[in-house]
């Protein structure tokens, strides 16, 4: 084998049922915070929403980012790259 895999990680991510696109975490914040009922002014307009919005948005895309491009790429040795193959 002297061809390194294409594994598409992202879809493997998505299978399990973690939420890989803004929209879709949106969608899944969205849904908690409704269930939970703790905050009332979801307004697309609410300046305060629209922060807690992207407080948790942006976290979980970089989060989802790393898991995708370190920790699954190098948890298989086909794969692996770098320092991790060491």
């Amino acid at each position: 084998m002297t061809e390194k895999p294409q594994v598409d990680f992202e879809e493997a991510v998505k299978a399990s049922g973690m939420p890989v696109t803004e929209e879709e975490i949106r969608d899944r914040f969205n849904a908690i915070a409704t269930e939970e009922g703790i905050i009332t002014n979801t307004s697309r307009m609410s300046p305060f929403w629209r922060l807690v919005t992207a407080i948790v948005t942006a976290p979980v895309m970089w989060l989802k980012e790393v898991l995708i491009s370190t920790v699954l790429a190098n948890m298989f040795v086909a794969t692996a790259s770098g320092s991790m193959l060491r």
